[in-house]
């Protein structure tokens, strides 16, 4: 897999995370679902740090 394959998949994640996170409702599942978003988030912030340019 290349990097920007890696990229991409990692943006796809933490777009689908944010979107379950807006559809769950408010509680326990809620809160779980924010923790995914942010470690989402996170990996992205964290492959694009690393990115070597092509």
């Amino acid at each position: 897999m290349t990097i920007q394959q890696r990229l991409d998949q990692a943006q796809h994640a933490a777009d689908q995370a944010a979107q379950n996170y807006a559809n769950i409702p408010d509680g326990p599942d809620k809160d779980y679902a924010g923790q995914v978003w942010s470690r989402a988030v996170d990996d992205l912030k964290d492959l694009k740090a690393n990115a070597i340019p092509a």
